[in-house]
């Protein structure tokens, strides 16, 4: 699918959707010139072109007209990544496309919408001097070379207009941890995301979520959920979710290798969540308050038993936002029932939404929320 259209005026092209990405370095192309549109983003045509050579580059609307066909409209979402095996890359998916950079082993990249055509994917990157530009690369030279930790990768991405921090762990490196509200996460040597909800004052000193690993509690009141009663455990075999009010109704958790932690329920992919939410959560919360400093979440992907770790220290996000945000990283919509694969809680919020890993070229990245001491922590 793609359309035909014909340039209006003589104009430049750019190696990306807005005028902050670098000129393609092609020269001019003159008025009147046939080009293949692929798709458009924004105000933006994304073309094939054959003058002065065979690539791909991106011009604003305003200067083709569309003869005929059609094209896809896709979104602008970018997701990071690293570079494994330097190479030159193309300006467009293929060796008959022009050469563009020379990507070296670790640079950080953003892949374009996880946008593959054959062997190549799109990808976005910024030079030394600090022009952005988007070029085709050799997917399996990038995917699966995260670098960081090889217990996680750490990926980051604009999803909702949100910059989310994601930790994607294979469900058996989950762990959980106490701070016992003496440090905030970035001041540690651990690795992971804040936990669940918690209450620290006389007489209630504890978590208000499960909180379990190799069959203990992790912290005073581990053993039940008393704010939402979602629950993803992982049972040393297979990962799962289960509505649950305390652990003992969880089968599979009081061994070594196993956990479990609590927090409210998301039900990804269906239209109602919101009464739901509200229902099993039981404080009152309202989806679309803002609560601050940011918002955490835990997101299973049953099937390939992956664990998303998820954290955004946006001051605006909502419950509903970042429940969208997920949703688009993951490639689901609303529809009239859970999704079958994804489950997802919101744990605790605000100043309290803390993250700490290792990026692709071995950097700490943390976000600190307001830099709060926390009770329960999940590691990896």
């Amino acid at each position: 699918m793609a359309g035909i259209g014909t340039f209006n005026r003589s104009a430049n092209l750019l190696a990306g959707p807005g005028t902050h990405y670098s000129l393609d370095g092609s020269g001019t192309i003159p008025s009147g010139t046939r080009v293949t549109i692929v798709w458009q983003e924004g105000d933006w045509y994304y073309i094939e072109t054959t003058t002065p050579y065979k690539r791909r580059n991106y011009i604003h609307k305003s200067h083709v007209i569309v003869n005929s066909g059609s094209f896809p409209t896709i979104p602008g979402n970018l997701l990071t990544r690293c570079v494994g095996t330097a190479a030159t890359s193309r300006r467009g998916p293929g060796t008959t496309y022009a050469t563009a950079a020379y990507l070296p082993k670790g640079k950080e990249v953003l892949y374009v919408n996880g946008t593959k055509d054959g062997d190549y994917a799109l990808l976005e990157y910024a030079s030394e001097s600090g022009y952005r530009a988007r070029v085709w690369y050799e997917h399996m030279k990038i995917l699966g070379a995260y670098g960081g930790s090889s217990r996680y990768r750490y990926l980051s991405g604009t999803y909702n207009g949100l910059d989310l921090g994601i930790m994607r762990v294979p469900a058996q490196n989950i762990g959980m941890a106490s701070l016992s509200w003496s440090n905030y996460l970035s001041n540690t040597s651990y690795y992971g995301i804040n936990g669940g909800f918690w209450a620290n004052k006389p007489g209630e000193q504890r978590t208000l979520n499960i909180s379990v690993k190799n069959g203990s509690n992790t912290c005073a009141g581990a053993d039940t959920n008393r704010v939402g009663k979602g629950t993803i455990y992982w049972n040393g075999n297979s990962l799962n979710y289960k509505i649950a009010s305390t652990k003992s109704e969880i089968s599979g958790i009081s061994s070594s290798g196993t956990w479990a932690q609590g927090g409210i329920s998301m039900f990804l992919g269906n239209s109602n969540w919101k009464s739901r939410t509200n229902s099993e959560e039981g404080n009152g919360y309202n989806p679309d308050q803002a609560y601050g400093w940011g918002r955490t979440a835990i997101v299973a992907n049953i099937p390939e038993k992956i664990v998303y770790l998820i954290v955004t220290n946006t001051t605006t996000v909502t419950m509903t936002s970042i429940r969208k945000a997920i949703q688009d990283f993951v490639g689901i919509t609303d529809g009239s029932t859970d999704n079958s694969s994804y489950k997802g809680l919101f744990l605790d919020a605000s100043g309290s939404s803390q993250l700490r890993a290792i990026n692709c070229n071995g950097t700490v990245e943390n976000k600190p929320g307001d830099s709060r001491t926390l009770l329960q922590i999940i590691t990896v």
